[in-house]
């Protein structure tokens, strides 16, 4: 016989107990599991491995699945700041808990702590996660434009989704949320490039993505002909290599005639319209043509 923890552990890290009964497990094999840390009763019923992430063992104790932002974070999406809990439960579902203690009732009071989405009816994903498109409908209708469309053009970017998943996604909200969605694409390599696509759509400036350039390689971006927008990430260009390999690319750009625009992730994220006034400016200066 397996081991209790290869047994949950298979389950995706979460069974219930009539499963692990049925099985063969004792009620008393259940409790020595968990008084070794072998197992964690998350809540009545339903056993964890210890290894689960903090924010699927917290939907568990509640009732449900995690979804939203905290979910697409599991899935490995770009997301904004600490994304607030969102457990997916079943529309029938009864007796839920709190994220911290599965023994204390989640009261309406306690909900304005965490979010519950009353939709969840199997959709693709793992018993504590639902899958990543599923994550992206409710981001769509619960979280801003904005944030909707850069996690999106992240889950495109890491082939976290397809685009028939992308179209259910489109045709499962309302059409008042559809928005910019219709034209994500996965061009974008990090949340700051979604944000640039997002604000230039937004401003109805053409522009085109991850462009070659010879001598130089890829661009960020290339307005018109001439004006290139290029992001420092949060997460890129923090030591001496990358900085001198970015004025390097700046100077050859030059030598070729092009102008450079080159924006902080900050930039993008806080002082959205200082970027495009900048880049307004320069197109007025027929910098990109």
């Amino acid at each position: 016989m397996n081991s209790l923890h290869d047994s949950v552990h298979r389950r995706g890290g979460v069974a219930a107990t009539w499963e692990l009964l049925r099985e063969g497990f004792t009620s008393h094999q259940l409790t020595a599991a968990v008084r070794r840390n072998e197992l964690l009763r998350a809540r009545h019923g339903h056993y964890v491995c210890p290894h689960l992430h903090p924010a699927e063992l917290a939907a568990i104790r509640v009732g449900g699945r995690l979804t939203g932002l905290a979910g697409a974070r599991r899935h490995g999406m770009w997301t904004p700041g600490e994304p607030k809990l969102i457990v997916q439960v079943k529309p029938d579902a009864r007796a839920l808990r709190t994220p911290s203690n599965s023994r204390v009732r989640l009261t309406s009071s306690k909900k304005t702590r965490i979010k519950v989405e009353w939709s969840d009816r199997g959709a693709r994903g793992t018993r504590s996660l639902v899958g990543p498109a599923e994550c992206l409908r409710v981001i769509a209708i619960r979280e801003s434009a904005m944030v909707a469309f850069v996690c999106t053009e992240s889950a495109l970017n890491r082939r976290l989704i397809s685009r028939a998943d992308l179209q259910w996604v489109l045709e499962s909200i309302p059409k008042s949320r559809l928005g910019m969605l219709r034209s994500v694409e996965p061009f974008s390599e990090s949340g700051g490039e979604s944000l640039v696509s997002f604000h230039l759509r937004l401003a109805r400036i053409p522009f085109r993505q991850q462009v070659v350039i010879a001598d130089v390689g890829r661009v960020d971006f290339l307005i018109g002909d001439r004006l290139v927008v290029e992001l420092d990430g949060a997460e890129f260009h923090t030591d001496t290599a990358s900085f001198e390999e970015d004025r390097r690319r700046d100077a050859v750009l030059s030598a070729l005639g092009y102008r450079t625009l080159r924006f902080s992730y900050r930039q993008i994220e806080q002082r959205p319209s200082e970027v495009l006034m900048s880049i307004r400016a320069a197109m007025a200066r027929a910098d990109h043509r």
